[in-house]
């Protein structure tokens, strides 16, 4: 395996020989054989150099890398000559560039073909536990990567940075920053992919692995010299590979939950595991719940809403109703419970961001992601996120004063993805809407600005000065232990399927009918929100089919809510 890390485009030139010089088939056998090799197995993967964990500078010309990102912009297709004379030799220039090679100009006698480029940067609001979890899985690469590394440095002469890359890359930093939603996690690729079956779209969370191309010094700064015969659309997107990595893909797969406590496969790798979590769901419950009153001043019935939202999802679209989202608006909270919770969810979820919407930031941010069509790319906006991203957002934040233009449009982005779960994007002359999955706990004192699901008043037992205090016991009582269970329990209650057999649903119809009666102003959404409650009750006990007991705890659990609300 570790030749074939060091040297995968001998197993490229084998392929296009066997092929007999053919692009097409070349490019098939090359991803069939490296999806066999590493898809089938997980070890074989985890081999693979990451660009998560290890510095660019370390990785070696043509060696393969994987990168965990998220797909933020998918360009043009780019069209290229995949043959090229070279000492009157014919050679493939698949799964690489040009000056890798030093190829000749002289094309061979054959038909241009196309290839995706996609700018995929690291996954947005990723919690430092998920990273950390993945370098211990990896183990491995570390020690790889830097044998790579030795063999480069050995082989390649040190050069000062020339001032053609060093004005490259400080005219390109400020429009670099604008392909990334969040102020963190500043490192991004480019990929070229050369599968036309793909079926992965914008802000999809995958694993690629690929080839990667950094070029000699020479080559660089003469192609950075030359860049300015071509448009700034080609700068922005060919930029030098010292300050954006390039990978031809050999292998993408996308990751759906991205908890790295379970493996690529909930159900293949860890069937075991899912089912002994799923059979010990009230023990973990109970511990969560135990956890979450003390965060929230001793008032349960709150507790158990935030439960149920940390396990949400929105599991499938019925027309454009996203059924499973569970937007939560926390009332009679202050800025001091939105951080304490934002923590509290960063040790716990996978994906988490805590906004504070002051007036500042409303005007000053932008939200929604937009077309820049002189560089033909997607700039990238606040709520451009990853399926499975928890925002905590704070109102306390909220200053007086008067909306802008941007802050306006602002919040009602944010209003709208909070009850549409999608986001329109920008595109100049038109709205483009896509769909999205993003929970989110909306904190303030009274009632929301911003309508969610479910509204939840806090009635803190314990007095609010106690805060400082809470947040030292829950800090001690959370155990590594008590931590990676519970990760474990809220990504496979948030990833499993529920059901209502034909005996519950009678039970259900039953009772809305009875309930209608009683309350005759109980609407059809009222139904379904109480559904909703139910599935997360279920779920986050365990049970895969909704149970009687679930279904009467749902119903006191609106009851009291609503009655709180009033």
């Amino acid at each position: 395996m570790q030749e074939l890390i060091k040297k995968p485009l001998n197993e490229v030139d084998i392929f296009f020989k066997s092929c007999h010089h053919d692009p097409e088939k070349t490019v098939e056998a090359t991803l069939d054989f490296f999806k066999k090799q590493l898809d089938c197995s997980t070890n074989d993967l985890l081999k693979v150099p990451s660009l998560n964990d290890i510095p660019q500078e370390q990785l070696m010309l043509g060696q393969l890398v994987r990168f965990r990102c998220m797909i933020q912009d998918m360009y043009d297709p780019e069209y290229f000559m995949p043959t090229f004379y070279k000492d009157d030799a014919l050679v493939t220039s698949l799964f690489r560039d040009p000056l890798d090679e030093n190829f000749g100009h002289e094309f061979a006698d054959s038909r241009p073909v196309d290839r995706y480029t996609w700018h995929c940067i690291a996954v947005p609001a990723e919690n430092e536990w998920v990273n950390n979890g993945y370098q211990r899985e990896s183990n491995t690469s570390a020690s790889i990567g830097a044998d790579l590394y030795t063999a480069a440095r050995d082989e390649e002469v040190p050069v000062k940075k020339r001032k053609s890359e060093q004005k490259a890359i400080s005219d390109m930093q400020p429009l670099r920053y604008q392909c990334f939603p969040l102020s963190t996690h500043h490192k991004s690729c480019i990929v070229k992919v050369y599968s036309h079956t793909t079926c992965l779209g914008l802000n999809d969370v995958i694993e690629v692995v690929g080839i990667i191309s950094r070029f000699p010094e020479r080559a660089e700064e003469s192609q950075l010299e030359n860049i300015c015969f071509g448009t700034d659309e080609y700068f922005f997107k060919n930029p030098p590979t010292s300050v954006i990595p390039r990978i031809h893909a050999v292998f993408c797969k996308k990751i759906f939950h991205q908890n790295p406590l379970l493996g690529y496969h909930i159900e293949e790798e860890n069937a075991i595991l899912r089912r002994r979590m799923l059979e010990e769901a009230p023990k973990w419950r109970n511990e969560l719940m135990s956890i979450l009153t003390q965060a929230l001043l001793g008032d349960e019935h709150t507790a158990e809403y935030v439960l149920l939202h940390l396990i949400s999802r929105v599991y499938i679209r019925h027309d454009v109703l996203p059924l499973g989202k569970f937007s939560l608006n926390l009332r009679n909270a202050n800025a001091e419970h939105a951080k304490l919770l934002a923590q509290l969810f960063s040790q716990l979820l996978v994906k988490s961001h805590l906004v504070e919407m002051s007036l500042e930031f409303l005007n000053g941010t932008k939200f929604i992601p937009s077309k820049d069509y002189d560089l033909n790319r997607i700039e990238s906006g606040l709520l451009q996120l990853p399926n499975g991203t928890h925002l905590i957002c704070d109102e306390n934040a909220l200053d007086a004063g008067q909306l802008s233009a941007v802050g306006v449009e602002n919040f009602k982005a944010l209003g709208n993805m909070i009850q549409n779960q999608t986001v329109q994007y920008n595109f100049g002359f038109h709205r483009m809407e896509f769909d999205t999955d993003v929970p989110v706990l909306y904190v303030s004192q009274g009632k929301g600005l911003i309508r969610c699901d479910f509204q939840v008043k806090l009635h803190p037992v314990k007095p609010v000065h106690q805060l400082p205090e809470v947040t030292a016991t829950i800090k001690e009582y959370l155990t590594d232990e008590l931590l990676l269970n519970l990760r474990r329990y809220i990504t496979i209650t948030e990833m499993s399927d529920h059901k209502l057999n034909e005996e519950m649903q009678r039970t259900v119809q039953d009772d809305f009918v009875s309930m209608r009666a009683a309350n005759p102003t109980m609407t059809a959404d009222d139904l379904h929100n109480l559904l909703v409650v139910a599935r997360y009750v279920a779920l986050s006990k365990g049970e895969l089919d909704l149970t009687l007991e679930s279904w009467n705890h749902a119903k006191g659990l609106e009851a009291k809510r609503l009655a709180s609300c009033a």
